[in-house]
C-alpha cells in the first residue's frame, strides 16, 4: 500500500486517525489491516492508535528481508 492507502485502511479498519510512523511500515497490505483487527477484537474495545501500529509493523516485519524470494531456480549442472 502506498502512504495515502495505508493511512486510509487504518482509519477505516480502526475508525481512529492514522498515528505518525504509519508510513514508516514498509510492504503492508489490507490482510494486515485485518489480522491485527482480528486480534484486536478478542481484547477489551480497540487499542489505542501506538499499540494498532506496532502490531502492524509486528505483522509486516517478517517479509522485509526475511524471506527468500517465491520461484523457480535453476541450477547450473555440475
Amino acid at each position: 500500500l502506498t502512504a495515502t492507502q495505508a493511512r486510509l485502511a487504518f482509519e477505516r479498519f480502526f475508525g481512529q486517525p492514522a498515528p505518525a510512523g504509519l508510513e514508516t511500515l514498509r510492504m503492508l497490505t489490507p490482510a494486515d489491516f485485518a489480522l491485527v483487527r482480528r486480534r484486536a477484537a478478542l481484547s477489551r474495545g480497540m487499542p489505542p492508535s501506538e499499540v494498532l501500529l506496532r502490531l502492524l509493523s509486528e505483522e509486516c516485519a517478517g517479509r522485509i528481508g526475511g524471506r527468500e524470494p517465491v520461484g523457480f531456480i535453476t541450477r547450473a549442472a555440475k
